[in-house]
């Protein structure tokens, strides 16, 4: 009587593609839980295939070893280094992002500002003394930054538009506080965070910032709080704050901003308070 399902190399190397794909639509669609914790699905899938294969060359060693029959063919063979390359290639691309990050995060505690990782907060409120999830050999062999994104910078001392240009390269920043009256921070400074779509606190109290640096806003759907007092903004800059439909808190106090404009304003907006 022939087998239906007989173990073999080749059915191995595709259970190794198998196991990435999964792993890879996890981390980006968030199947499993994956997707909410960084650098967890390369590692798995990474670690789920080198265990198949070194499988597979105990296999082939007590074949040897027993002369049991153990084909692999040529094309098995072949396939055998894109099975590898693919799952170390993703992993490679995740390591020289956390990298990229660990790089921008002592730039911006370079100037002074703070810096809070998605452990650190909750509700997008700080936490002290946050928990991270993963054994602490990984994050001592890979690094804090392979296993979690910055969720919070805070600058509270002289801050330039040089100090802001590293916060760019936080895409899952949530929120950014740039509040100090020596500020200088100005509308060039302001299109360094034009890409961050997941802020939901943006503090720019007391900046040089204009109408014109306002258009980087309309991409910001998910922000809840703004602070522009102390600025230069006026009615037409506000134009670009009232397509924010999620808006709760926004700060007008000592602006260019009339009467009509903030009437205007709460009416585009008639859930969020306006402070002036």
């Amino acid at each position: 009587m022939r087998r239906w399902f007989r173990l073999t190399p080749r059915l191995i190397l595709l259970l190794s593609f198998v196991i990435t794909g999964i792993m890879f639509l996890s981390d980006r669609n968030g199947w499993f839980c994956l997707g909410a914790h960084k650098g967890w699905a390369p590692s798995i899938a990474v670690g789920i295939v080198a265990a198949l294969l070194l499988g597979m060359t105990f296999w082939l060693a007590i074949a040897a070893c027993l002369r049991f029959r153990f084909q692999f063919s040529n094309r098995s063979l072949l396939t055998l280094p894109v099975a590898l390359a693919i799952p170390l290639g993703w992993f490679s691309i995740e390591l020289a992002k956390a990298r990229e990050q660990r790089a921008a995060v002592e730039t911006v505690t370079s100037f002074g500002g703070d810096v809070r990782y998605d452990w650190d907060s909750e509700n997008d409120r700080p936490l002290w003394g946050g928990k991270v999830l993963e054994p602490i050999w990984l994050h001592r062999l890979l690094g804090d930054d392979f296993f979690a994104s910055v969720t919070d910078v805070r600058f509270m001392d002289e801050t330039t538009d040089a100090s802001i240009e590293c916060v760019g390269r936080f895409p899952r920043l949530r929120t950014l506080f740039v509040t100090n009256s020596k500020s200088s921070v100005t509308d060039r400074g302001l299109g360094y965070i034009k890409g961050l779509t997941e802020l939901r606190q943006l503090a720019l109290a007391a900046t040089q910032i204009t109408d014109n640096g306002l258009i980087v806003l309309r991409d910001m759907q998910q922000l809840h709080g703004l602070w522009l007092a102390f600025t230069h903004v006026s009615d037409s800059g506000l134009d670009y704050v009232a397509v924010l439909d999620n808006l709760e808190f926004l700060d007008l106090r000592e602006t260019n901003m009339t009467d009509h404009g903030a009437a205007k304003l709460r009416e585009a907006l008639p859930t969020c308070f306006v402070g002036r």
